[in-house]
């Protein structure tokens, strides 16, 4: 999984209740190169209703721009105030946990950049 900072405009509230901090879906696309689809409704929808994760699929995304062909689902979302993004190949699941746990992630110390 690939994170960085974002600014996004969409939003779709996820949260079980008003004590866990929320991940705010910004947008969501599926897709590759200019073939993609939005379904950031879809993946709120899923992460509020999947506990266990979901497959970064067509299946389980209800759409398929470019049939039989890999594809990356990416997440621009908001936790605790900051912006994030998740990157993910259609091999790999997603949840709500693992979006919390890679912006902790990200929030981490990070390794010194190499010029």
């Amino acid at each position: 999984m690939v994170m960085m900072a974002i600014v996004a405009n969409a939003r779709a509230a996820i949260g079980e209740d008003s004590s866990t901090p929320k991940i705010v879906v910004t947008k969501a696309l599926f897709g590759s190169g200019l073939k993609v689809a939005d379904v950031t409704r879809r993946v709120a929808d899923l992460l509020h209703s999947e506990p266990n994760g979901f497959s970064a699929r067509g299946d389980w995304l209800g759409d398929d721009p470019v049939p039989y062909k890999g594809k990356a689902l990416v997440i621009a979302y908001d936790y605790k105030g900051k912006h994030y993004m998740s990157v993910t190949v259609s091999t790999q699941k997603v949840s709500y946990q693992l979006l919390i746990d890679n912006a902790k992630m990200s929030d981490g110390p990070h390794p010194p950049a190499d010029l």
